[in-house]
């Protein structure tokens, strides 16, 4: 892409049919995809959208297969801390390059 590296970081949850694929075509060099829980349960109650995990699974194995980088984010607070260790082994089953754990504090 011209010589300037790109990195789509999105929440997976709206990329149509075929877009990623296009974005790989275009040069896209990598994909940063968000998850708010490790588990199904947690992810669709946090990210309020019921089904989201699932549709973020779908965008991280369609990232995959068009050969495009992977890093799963993980956003950690009190309400899916415990979920650490399940968030290393999603990381793992998707293939991915990198996992970001970042602590978010509410007040």
């Amino acid at each position: 892409a011209l010589g300037v590296y790109t990195n789509l970081i999105t929440a997976g949850v709206g990329i149509a049919e075929g877009r990623i694929e296009a974005f790989a075509e275009a040069g896209l060099d990598h994909l940063q995809l968000s998850f708010q829980g490790a588990r199904p349960a947690t992810t669709d109650r946090i990210g309020n959208h019921q089904g989201s995990h699932e549709k973020k699974l779908e965008t991280a194995h369609r990232a995959r297969a068009a050969g495009l980088p992977l890093t799963i984010n993980a956003p950690v607070h009190r309400h899916n801390i415990e979920e650490v260790p399940e968030f290393i082994d999603l990381a793992l089953s998707l293939d991915a390059e990198r996992l970001e754990i970042a602590n978010v504090q509410y007040s």
